[in-house]
């Protein structure tokens, strides 16, 4: 647990301080990322003699085999999550495509200079709004000195390793199972097509070690602070009273978590919020050790039985809870305004009690083929809790259960599918219980048969998602390294027009584009529509750019060869031999808009000739 919360409170403290020394020196530079560095590295000591003990029992077989298959699962995932091939830079997962991009873009704008609070680094007039703390802890990697490729891999591999094992810490092996091999009946249909793939990657319920954990970087921070704080809170309200954690750490990683995942915040404010109905309506001094501490509720992480020891009465925990959040209330304000733009961005909540089951409308056959056995599992469980007297077991499996239930019929962002990432919680959450309540009693035959309904069709996914047939090309290095010594001339903040694309090379070498994929803009909730419909008018030869360049805040126009004929050149044509080429519209922007003239510009050629 020592080695867990140090690397934790490195991580969380160095991008906040490259946040503050990034407004204070109006950007990063090599003085400020190693400063934020130094600060993360003093953090982490203190984690480390602060952290107390955490009661855990030897690892068995399974903690053995899960934690094995994870290991596995992790080292092929971020070893070639981005490898070159050739002449060619490829992701493994096709999850990643547009995912991995934006990340790209992201480390190295951020890493370029800019000056903070950034602009959006695809959309011209709007703030940056988006969790920002894994790519800007990569930003600091890269600013000193680090390859880009190979520091997205350290931090995967750094941040899988912490998820292991929170992940076990948590829920022990059947925890490690639930996150890894979560699915449905789709992959039984190995046993037809004899032939072994992802069969979850068009469903909704997918596996959430490919399509989360290996996409959203942030997850990276999130899932192994966010199992840490459930742990320390789990022993400090309902087991031991033990405080796992100093407070300043705890309160670190809470009020820091929207600078990585705003679900992964909200989750756990509302977890806070069940501890304290919890702790309000736990009698005073009345302990829990028949209760929460029994040795069916250690078996969770796999703890000796604590009996005989209480956890703090209700009056207690009420009050150190209410200082906690009064602590973190400020901090995590900043922390969302900042990541949310200042609330430019829209929320995109709606009500929409069909999105799980799409076109399918009322085909109940959706649900039984997304979630298979866990939805019936997890209802059971929720109801057996009802006449349970496991305060632990309610305040957690009920809250985790009531957000499942809301994600159901309410969207809580622009794109339905981003609803995965507060259901993922939900289901981390309930799986420790779901073992302990309902499947450790059976005996071994039942109980095996369940676990195989429940992880086949996961498990399949993931063998058929880490194959070695796959490996799709993000982009060409040639023609990365001719855009960027073409563009080394021009600073950072100056804006570019392009085709908007989710791998164009201005977005891979972390520069800022007038409207970027737009993919990316319409899931961010931004407001894009009338910039990119200019964009494209003007692209098209439609607009005069004298009229258009202004409201873009562009400077440059780059165009690739695979851009033409579609998007039409304001002048000479990019060389047969260029991979594009540039033309800088600063000229225009001196010239009356009203004027007929046409002027002609000279393309500034984009190639390997130097």
């Amino acid at each position: 647990m020592k080695g867990l919360s140090s690397v934790l409170a490195f991580s969380s403290t160095t991008v906040v301080a490259a946040i503050f020394l990034g407004f204070l020196l109006s950007g990063l530079n090599t003085f400020a990322a190693w400063s934020a560095i130094a600060c993360g590295t003093l953090a982490a000591a203190a984690a480390w003699r602060t952290t107390n003990p955490y009661p855990r029992a030897p690892l068995g077989l399974w903690d053995w085999l899960m934690l094995a298959a994870f290991a596995l699962s992790s080292l092929r995932a971020f070893l070639w999550v981005i490898y070159p091939r050739g002449d060619e830079i490829c992701v493994l997962s096709p999850n990643n495509l547009g995912d991995l991009s934006l990340h790209l873009n992201l480390i190295r704008y951020l890493a370029s200079g800019v000056a903070f609070w950034p602009e959006s680094s695809i959309l011209n007039n709007a703030p940056l709004s988006y969790p920002l703390g894994a790519d800007l802890l990569n930003g600091l990697l890269e600013i000193c000195g680090a390859d880009t490729i190979r520091g997205l891999v350290w931090v995967g591999l750094a941040g899988a390793t912490l998820t292991g094992y929170a992940l076990w810490s948590w829920g022990g092996p059947f925890g490690v199972a639930a996150f890894l091999f979560n699915g449905g009946l789709a992959g039984f249909a190995v046993f037809r097509t004899l032939q072994i793939d992802d069969f979850q990657r068009e469903m909704v319920w997918k596996n959430l070690f490919l399509s989360m954990f290996v996409t959203q970087r942030g997850l990276l921070f999130a899932l192994p602070a966010g199992l840490l704080l459930l742990c320390v809170w789990r022993e400090r309200y309902f087991r031991s009273g033990l405080r796992v954690i100093s407070f300043w750490l705890e309160l670190l990683l809470y009020a820091s978590m929207p600078l990585f995942s705003v679900h992964a915040f909200l989750f756990l404010s509302l977890v806070l919020c069940a501890i304290f109905i919890a702790s309000y309506s736990r009698p005073r001094n009345r302990g829990n050790a028949k209760g929460s501490s029994s040795a069916g509720g250690a078996a969770i992480a796999g703890v000796p039985a604590q009996t005989g020891v209480s956890c703090r009465d209700g009056t207690g925990s009420v009050r150190e809870l209410l200082i906690f959040v009064a602590s973190a209330a400020l901090p995590a304000t900043v922390g969302i305004l900042l990541v949310t733009g200042f609330f430019s961005a829209s929320s995109g909540m709606r009500w929409s009690p069909a999105w799980i089951m799409g076109e399918a409308g009322g085909n109940l056959w959706v649900w039984i083929s997304n979630f298979g056995l866990a939805l019936p599992l997890s209802v059971m469980l929720a109801f057996a809790l009802y006449s349970d007297r496991d305060l632990e077991a309610r305040c957690f499996v009920w809250a985790a259960s009531a957000l499942f239930a809301a994600c159901c019929v309410f969207i809580f962002a622009p794109w339905e599918w981003d609803n995965m990432k507060l259901m993922l919680w939900c289901w981390l959450v309930i799986a420790p219980y779901l073992w302990r309540k309902l499947l450790a009693p059976l005996k071994l035959p039942a109980r095996a048969a369940v676990c195989v309904i429940l992880f086949f069709s996961g498990g399949v996914s993931l063998i058929g998602g880490l194959d070695t047939r796959h490996g799709y090309p993000l982009a060409q290095r040639s023609e990365l390294a001719g855009w960027q010594h073409a563009i080394a001339s021009i600073p950072p903040e100056v804006r570019f027009a392009s085709v908007s694309d989710y791998n164009h090379p201005l977005i891979l070498l972390g520069r800022k584009v007038a409207c970027g994929y737009e993919g990316h803009l319409w899931s961010h909730g931004l407001n894009y529509r009338k910039k990119l419909e200019l964009l494209d008018k003007s692209l098209h030869g439609e607009v005069d750019w004298r009229l258009s360049a202004p409201l873009l805040d562009v400077e440059w126009l780059a165009l690739r060869q695979k851009d033409l004929p579609v998007a039409r050149p304001p002048g000479d044509p990019p060389a047969a031999n260029a991979y594009g080429a540039l033309y800088d519209l600063r000229p225009l922007l001196k010239q009356d808009p009203s004027s007929r003239e046409n002027p002609q510009l000279r393309p500034q050629s984009v190639d390997l000739s130097w």
